[in-house]
């Protein structure tokens, strides 16, 4: 039987008693009036009219909670399909924001909230970022920050899956004010007043992000109902969440491979070392939006092999025992000197030149290990050699802080294929 089969049978089953709460009312009123103009005579018609009196006493008793008992149901069967009807819209393709806001649409139908916020993480074990809020006034401030992941905060605690596969789900803070948490280095936006409840986005063992949700009350999720239409809601969510995703990403990488098969053919046109360059950054850009980029070419390579000077696009150069590298940048953002390279840029683009391996970092975290790298798989700044017969002869640096996603290891080898793009290139160059 379909969810919207048992929603219709409760809907019947509503009826059927309030159709019986009506019949036993007709017969009151009948029975009232039957014995106000009939009096009673000995044929035994008093003893009846007796024992449907006591009846019908007895049934004024329940009346009242019957009649409750209706409107709960009904209420109920309301709940249940306006549950049914986001569950079946979640259902549908649809992209990544468009669940996100129908998701908040519907946590914010089902009862009156202070604020409800929607954060997704990179990975399981973050950094989790904020992709919706409403509620929060300075909203602005957060939206696609990164949302702070102590591991003895109530979001830590909340997205570690229960031992007891039968307990609920989610976390609740009956009085933040009282129980003191979360603190305010957790979620600096939100007032400690109130209640809170915090739902994973889970898929089986898996968790991709959470929904915060907080009402003015103190134990204002104690409605179990409630909860559990919100646990529902959740459920749904995150399932239509991983489909979006793996949609999005797909019709990323098709976009990527078209790029990438227009660059291959627009590289093919290039007639000198600065269309080179002009084009690589360019490829590079429309790979990753909106995005810093510095080219470092080995000046031996260019001067050696190439016989050319420095080209046009050459804005800095610098040194690296034994080597100098010359650095052709493009910069999106306003306001930024593109070519500010601190000198732990520096370390880590020596490194790769070295290792002739790729790095994956976070622009935001500064000062991690070289070794560190290692078990990095993914980041928002990405280095990738440029690498002719087994010696590596540049770098390509990206940086793009404001990326929805991460560069993960299909950007890598995007990448790395338009490094290999340009060698051949710069080889035909100098044929």
């Amino acid at each position: 039987m379909s969810n919207r089969s048992v929603i219709t049978l409760f809907q019947q089953m509503s009826e059927q008693l309030e159709s019986i709460v009506a019949m036993l009312g007709t017969v009151r009123l009948a029975l009232s009036y039957y014995r106000i103009n009939n009096p009673a005579d000995e044929n035994g018609a008093d003893v009846t009219i007796r024992e449907i009196a006591q009846v019908t006493q007895e049934f004024d008793g329940m009346n009242a909670d019957l009649n409750d008992s209706v409107r709960k149901l009904r209420q109920r069967i309301d709940q249940l399909n306006l549950l049914y009807d986001i569950t079946n819209q979640l259902n549908d393709q649809i992209s990544l924001n468009q669940v996100i806001e129908l998701t908040m649409d519907a946590m914010w139908q089902k009862a009156p909230l202070n604020f409800a916020v929607v954060i997704l993480g990179d990975t399981e074990l973050g950094p989790y970022h904020y992709k919706n809020m409403r509620g929060v006034s300075d909203a602005w401030r957060f939206l696609g920050r990164e949302c702070p992941f102590p591991l003895w905060g109530v979001l830590a605690r909340a997205l570690i899956p229960h031992l007891d596969p039968e307990k609920p789900d989610y976390l609740i803070v009956d009085d933040m004010r009282t129980e003191q948490r979360p603190l305010p280095e957790e979620f600096p936006w939100m007032k400690r007043e109130g209640s809170l409840m915090i739902l994973p986005l889970r898929i089986q063992k898996t968790v991709s992000g959470a929904l915060l949700l907080g009402r003015n009350e103190v134990e204002g999720f104690s409605n179990p109902e409630l909860c559990e239409d919100y646990t529902e809601i959740a459920k749904s969510a995150a399932r239509a969440l991983q489909l979006a995703q793996v949609h999005q990403e797909l019709q990323e990488r098709i976009s990527q491979l078209v790029g990438l098969q227009l660059f291959t053919r627009s590289m093919t046109n290039a007639k000198s070392f600065d269309e080179v360059i002009e084009l690589l950054t360019q490829g590079v850009i429309e790979m990753a939006g909106k995005a810093t980029v510095h080219i470092m070419i080995d000046p031996q390579f260019t001067h050696d092999r190439l016989h050319i000077e420095p080209p046009n696009q050459l804005v800095e150069s610098f040194s690296s025992n034994p080597k100098t590298f010359q650095i052709y940048v493009t910069s999106l953002y306003e306001n930024q000197k593109s070519t500010e390279l601190s000198a732990y840029i520096y370390r880590l683009i020596e490194w790769t030149m070295q290792a002739g391996q790729p790095v994956f970092y976070d622009p935001q975290v500064a000062g991690e290990s070289l070794e560190q790298f290692y078990y990095n798989e993914s980041g928002r700044a990405l280095l990738v050699p440029i690498v002719n017969n087994e010696r590596t002869i540049g770098v390509i640096h990206i940086v793009a802080p404001d990326r929805p996603q991460p560069f993960d290891e299909s950007d890598m080898v995007m990448l790395r294929t338009i490094a290999n793009t340009t060698v051949m290139i710069l080889n035909n160059l100098q044929a």
